[in-house]
């Protein structure tokens, strides 16, 4: 089996139907094809800090950090 592993600069254009990267990611999938992508390096390093600090929690609109297991993440963004 196939994997792709998109990047979020990909996911941008698949998630926008952009680039006919969605019609690709189709396509792969249609042959068997896995499709993933990853945490960006940015928001693994905060998580990384804010576990190592311990009693941290996270201020972030991003859905990606409350993946992180263990970690406390608050969106304070509202509206």
């Amino acid at each position: 089996m196939r994997r792709y592993l998109l990047d979020t600069g990909m996911m941008g254009h698949f998630i926008d139907h952009r680039r006919g990267v969605d019609q690709r990611v189709r396509e792969a999938r249609q042959r068997g094809a896995r499709i993933g992508t990853c945490m960006p390096v940015v928001d693994m390093q905060i998580a990384a800090i804010a576990r190592a600090l311990g009693n941290c929690t996270v201020v972030s609109s991003d859905s990606d950090l409350s993946d992180v297991p263990g970690l406390a993440v608050e969106n304070w963004a509202t509206g």
